[in-house]
C-alpha cells in the first residue's frame, strides 16, 4: 500500500506557504487569522472508496493551521448541515439507516475546493480559486480515491472540467467524471438546499447513491 505521509508533509508545507502569503487574507474583518485546514476529517487514507468535495469549510473559525481537523465533523457533527448529511447515507438514523452507505460514509475522506474558513461563500477571495483548484487536483493525485462527491456546483465544476454530464437524476443528482473518477454532484447540505433532502427523498438519495458507490453507472 502506498505510503502517503512524505507526499501530504510536502503537499501541507506547500499549502501553509501558499495561504500565509500576500496572495491571501484568511482573516475575519477584525484581522483576526482564520482557521484553515485540508481534510475535513480527522482521519485520510490513500485509495478510500469515498472522497467528499464541499466548496469551503462554513463559519469563521479560529486556531492553529491544521493538516486534518482534530475531529471527525462528518460523523460526530450534530447540527443540522452535518445530520442532513449523516441521514442522506444513513449513518447514525434509526430511519434512513443503510448499511452499505453508512460503511463507506464512515470510513470516507473529506476536503473542499478552498481550504480556509469563511462565514459565507461569498466571502471566498475569487482570486485563489485557480490555485485552490491546483492543490485539489494535487490531492486528489495523492490520495487516488475510488469515487468523488462534490458537494455543490462551484466543486462539481471544478472537478469536471471539459468532462461532460453522464447523467442527471431525481432529486438533484447529476454524474460525470474526474479524469476516470467516478464523480458525483449532490446539492450542498446547508439550510438554502434542505427542500432536496425532505422526507422520502432521502430513500431517493440512498437509491442513487448505492448505484453510484457500487460501480453501476460506470461505462
Amino acid at each position: 500500500m502506498k505510503n502517503i505521509e512524505e507526499e501530504l508533509h510536502d503537499f501541507w508545507e506547500n499549502v501553509k506557504t501558499f495561504y500565509n502569503s500576500d496572495e491571501v487574507t484568511p482573516a475575519d474583518k477584525k484581522g483576526i487569522p482564520l482557521l484553515y485546514y485540508v481534510f475535513q476529517t480527522d482521519k485520510y487514507h490513500y485509495n478510500p472508496d469515498l472522497l467528499i468535495v464541499g466548496i469551503n469549510p462554513g463559519g469563521n473559525y479560529y486556531g492553529e493551521p491544521q493538516l486534518a481537523q482534530k475531529d471527525n465533523y462528518y460523523l460526530n457533527g450534530s447540527d443540522a448541515w452535518a445530520t442532513c448529511l449523516q441521514s442522506v447515507f444513513g449513518y447514525k438514523s434509526d430511519e434512513y439507516y443503510n448499511d452499505f452507505l453508512s460503511n463507506i460514509y464512515e470510513n470516507c475522506v473529506g476536503t473542499n475546493l478552498v481550504f480556509m474558513n469563511t462565514r459565507r461563500e461569498h466571502d471566498i477571495d475569487k482570486k485563489i480559486l485557480p490555485k485552490a483548484k491546483e492543490f485539489l487536483e494535487e490531492l486528489i493525485q495523492i490520495i487516488q480515491p475510488k469515487h468523488i462527491i462534490a458537494l455543490g456546483v462551484k466543486p462539481f465544476d471544478a472537478l469536471r472540467g471539459k468532462s461532460k454530464v453522464e447523467l442527471k437524476v431525481e432529486p438533484n443528482f447529476k454524474f460525470s467524471y474526474h479524469k476516470g473518477i467516478p464523480l458525483a454532484y449532490i446539492p450542498n447540505p446547508s439550510p438554502m438546499c434542505r427542500r432536496y433532502y425532505t422526507g422520502d427523498k432521502i430513500r431517493l438519495w440512498q437509491n442513487i447513491l448505492v448505484k453510484f458507490l457500487g460501480d453501476e453507472l460506470r461505462k
